[in-house]
């Protein structure tokens, strides 16, 4: 009898714990905590710290620097015999095989883009001195996982910021303030622009440190906003959050 009464009551309390135990989806989920503008105490980089809470229920969020293959590659590029995607990195090797702006020119003048930051990188080769060709290539969404889209707010109403209307080939600087999230692990490195503080193996807050020189041309005095969201390993989105208004003086 007594056997039977221990099993019953390790059988109920099991079952409570077990029941209490948080259970999250797999799709990530963010919510908005703050953004606040740092400005540099030095004539240096400016910051806008985005400070959000995220969880996952199965733990495959972030990236690791070594993500560098498809599907986080950087860019796309494609082969002149037939069109095939190429995901690696330039190289003197695979330069001859890849579509520049010379066969743009001679084969598809109209299919292809005329010279743009969006679609055409120079390449440099190992000197940085002079660049020795142009090639074509397609911006691969997910060599991110931290979307970010800035707004100002213009009679009234809410735009978004578009920042290849900015850039005229070939000053192409870095267009976007999209962010590579790392691995969730504890971390607050001043390299990284990511702060990260573990509440639980599901559960973290993330602080995003965006540095640009040129927020206070592009936002100064301008009420603006930021809608944001994030992306897992598995290409699984979150939802989307937008901040509270803001101001850079």
């Amino acid at each position: 009898m007594r056997r039977i009464y221990f099993t019953l009551l390790f059988f109920v309390f099991g079952t409570c714990s077990k029941s209490d135990e948080k259970v999250f989806p797999p799709e990530p989920y963010i919510e908005f905590r703050s953004v606040k503008y740092v400005k540099a105490e030095t004539p240096n980089i400016d910051a806008l710290e985005l400070e959000f809470y995220v969880r996952d229920g199965d733990s495959d969020l972030g990236l690791l620097t070594t993500d560098a293959a498809a599907p986080f590659h950087w860019r796309t590029y494609y082969l002149k015999e037939n069109g095939g995607k190429y995901e690696g990195s330039l190289s003197a090797a695979i330069l001859p095989s890849i579509i520049n702006y010379s066969f743009k020119r001679k084969i598809n003048r109209d299919t292809l883009p005329t010279l743009n930051c969006k679609n055409w990188e120079l390449y440099w080769g190992q000197n940085f001195i002079k660049p020795t060709d142009t090639v074509y290539y397609q911006p691969n969404k997910f060599y991110f996982n931290v979307f970010v889209d800035f707004y100002n707010s213009e009679n009234g109403s809410w735009k978004k910021l578009n920042l290849d209307s900015f850039l005229v080939f070939p000053n192409c600087y870095i267009d976007t303030f999209n962010g590579r999230l790392p691995k969730l692990e504890p971390n607050d490195s001043p390299l990284n622009p990511f702060k990260i503080i573990k509440i639980s193996p599901q559960e973290f807050i993330v602080t995003y440190r965006m540095r640009s020189l040129a927020y206070k041309f592009l936002f100064g005095g301008k009420k603006t906003k930021i809608k944001f969201s994030i992306v897992d390993r598995a290409l699984h989105f979150s939802n989307e959050v937008e901040t509270e208004e803001f101001v850079i003086p």
